[in-house]
């Protein structure tokens, strides 16, 4: 799906796929999983016709991006809520889908004072919303159907706490099994800024990106994640891939195989930046 594209280029943007999108749900999942900017809305559907991995997701990790519709005059407000409630979905992700995603996506969740506390000013952002085209038909721009809509938003950054928590976490673990700190992360998604920066400084963390992914999150075929790591190494690279992901780890022996055999050498980030050294804080890739 394009989207994925469009959702990495501009992290900035706030993306709603709409509907329950067969035949690409698995699809759709895997880019709401991945792109912190992209949710999910139920328009258009019945609940008691949702596949049942959109179900799953909706009450375990996507349950934070899932966002009530009807389809109006199609599907009433009162059919959809009837059969919403015969749904095996959590008590506590219910709210969640009717209301509470939806104002946290749109910044409504603080008053609007605490908002303008957070930011010097407020900042205008956009909603895509975006309906999987049929196979075949004609792209047309959003626009025309007047699908984009700009919104006033208070720009939230990620508290420094809970960041900060969040690594410290993960470097004791990799300290305690590997008995070596951490002096290197990849910001996720690759969703870096001068706070961010900042940040990583004060921790004593250089930031790493990537020159090389097969964006295995959104496709299980070992081939074409193969393919599309041969196709994009080149020298100096910086090769991203995902164990957790089905197609990836099957993937690995033969991109290692064919790119030793062109005569490629895998070795640490640190040997690969030699002589230089990284510095805490910004970062490389």
């Amino acid at each position: 799906m394009f989207l994925d594209d469009v959702a990495a280029d501009f992290p900035d943007l706030t993306i709603v796929m709409a509907h329950p999108s067969v035949p690409w749900q698995d699809a759709a999942i895997s880019i709401a999983t991945h792109k912190a900017n992209v949710h999910i809305d139920l328009s258009g559907w019945s609940p008691k016709y949702f596949p049942p991995q959109l179900v799953r997701a909706a009450n375990s990790f996507l349950k934070h991006k899932v966002l009530f519709g009807s389809d109006f005059p199609v599907v009433t407000p009162d059919r959809w809520m009837a059969d919403f409630t015969k749904l095996e979905i959590e008590n506590d992700v219910r709210p969640m889908i009717l209301k509470d995603d939806a104002a946290r996506m749109l910044g409504l969740e603080q008053p609007p004072e605490a908002c303008r506390n957070a930011a010097p000013s407020g900042a205008v952002h956009t909603v895509l919303r975006v309906t999987p085209a049929s196979p075949g038909a004609g792209a047309e721009p959003a626009r025309r159907f007047g699908l984009l809509q700009p919104f006033v938003r208070c720009r939230v950054r990620a508290r420094s706490p809970s960041v900060t928590t969040e690594l410290t976490r993960v470097e004791k673990d990799v300290q305690r099994i590997t008995g070596r700190t951490p002096t290197l992360m990849r910001p996720p998604q690759g969703r870096t800024d001068d706070n961010v920066s900042a940040l990583m400084k004060k921790l004593g963390l250089a930031q790493v990106l990537w020159s090389v992914t097969a964006k295995d999150y959104a496709t299980t075929d070992t081939a074409l994640i193969t393919r599309r790591v041969l196709d994009q190494t080149r020298r100096d690279g910086i090769i991203l891939l995902h164990e957790r992901y089905r197609g990836t780890i099957p993937a690995v022996p033969e991109i290692i195989d064919t790119l030793r055999r062109r005569g490629y050498t895998f070795v640490t980030v640190s040997r690969l930046l030699a002589p230089a050294m990284h510095s805490p804080g910004p970062y490389t890739g």
